[in-house]
């Protein structure tokens, strides 16, 4: 009687025991498997029975999953009893959740910006960008070169001492910290009066305004919204200077305004094309310089100055000046007070600035 009675007990407790087993398992697969569901992962193959169970879920989850689903891995374990009588590693399936799961965009750096800077919401072709990585600072609007680039063309960035170049195919841009100016596959393009490149934090930032020029992209300021549009074209210097027009500017600038600050070798560019766009007998460049119409306009062109080789800070003015930029339309004149009287001009002229050593009318 005792023997059967412990036989009959132990057919009961294997017949629990293999009930535990089959069905545990299912189940508990079946809860984190909806877990999974929850941020979007799908289980992998399986070779056993609950796969079979799992996968019209895994189906229906796979239509809403992110890219590389098949990589998507996690823990299903069997249950505490499925892991008492086969071990805690019987059983498990890996589950590879995607490394990508949220973009397959890089993450780019925020700029630390400093505490007065003022947030710029910046959109590009209608579609907004660069949120929270633009800002105003001092008032000019500065975006993040690489990022920026990062936008409208596949590229790598490149640091250097106190510069960085992000460049492409076909494309080029180099800006190194503290210069007033960056350039574009041989162009030089200002940041304007008062703007410079600066680094924030870890970030290399430029104005908005030469960078857009650089990629042949439309920029419209608002306050502290900027709208860009446009397709990105990056042109080199043999596509947008002419070459006579670059040597005869940098050479007179050069030797009117050598050891001068960069703005004040603008300056000097600004009258040369002012004039050329003012009098209708001007053509070009050189037709200014050499200019004798109502006397000698440029001492240089006369004293054999002006054949010297000019400064590369020259070089940079006159290719600024021929993309554009000017520190105004209006002056034509200018003169170093120090060495000639400043009279005929006071009477004759209105003052409109000094820079360096320089004084310039119009």
């Amino acid at each position: 009687m005792k023997r059967t009675l412990f036989a009959a007990l132990i057919s009961a407790m294997l017949a629990i025991i293999i009930t535990v087993t089959v069905f545990i398992p299912s189940a508990t697969g079946h809860e984190d498997v909806a877990d999974i569901n929850r941020v979007n992962t799908v289980a992998a193959d399986t070779k056993n029975d609950r796969a079979e169970e799992t996968a019209p879920e895994a189906d229906e989850t796979a239509q809403v999953a992110p890219k590389k689903m098949e990589d998507v891995t996690a823990p299903v374990h069997g249950g505490i009893f499925y892991d008492m009588l086969f071990g805690s590693d019987a059983g498990i399936k890996n589950l590879v959740l995607p490394a990508d799961i949220q973009s397959d965009k890089p993450v780019f750096p925020t700029p630390d910006y400093p505490a007065d800077a003022a947030a710029v919401s910046v959109t590009v072709n209608e579609v907004r960008a660069l949120v929270d990585h633009a800002a105003s600072v001092d008032g000019i609007i500065y975006l993040p070169l690489t990022e920026f680039c990062a936008l409208f063309f596949d590229c790598e960035d490149k640091y250097t001492d106190n510069g960085l170049t992000v460049s492409g195919e076909d494309f080029e841009v180099t800006a190194k910290e503290g210069e007033k100016y960056i350039t574009s596959r041989g162009r030089v393009l200002w940041c304007g009066m008062g703007g410079s490149v600066r680094k924030f934090g870890n970030v290399i930032c430029v104005p908005a305004e030469p960078v857009c020029r650089a990629l042949g992209l439309s920029l419209s300021v608002n306050e502290n919204e900027v709208s860009v549009s446009g397709k990105a074209v990056s042109l080199s210097a043999d596509e947008v200077y002419n070459a006579d027009d670059v040597y005869w500017l940098s050479h007179i600038i050069s030797a009117e305004s050598r050891g001068e600050p960069l703005e004040g070798q603008i300056a000097v560019g600004c009258v040369v094309l002012n004039r050329m766009n003012t009098f209708d007998y001007l053509n070009s460049v050189y037709d200014v310089v050499f200019d004798r119409r109502y006397g000698i306009q440029f001492s240089p062109a006369y004293s054999g100055s002006v054949y010297n080789e000019p400064t590369e800070s020259c070089v940079r003015a006159a290719k600024i000046c021929l993309e554009g930029y000017t520190v105004s339309d209006s002056i034509l004149y200018f003169i170093n007070s120090a060495d000639t009287p400043a009279s005929w001009m006071r009477e004759r002229c209105r003052l409109v600035m000094t820079i360096g050593h320089h004084d310039f009318y119009a």
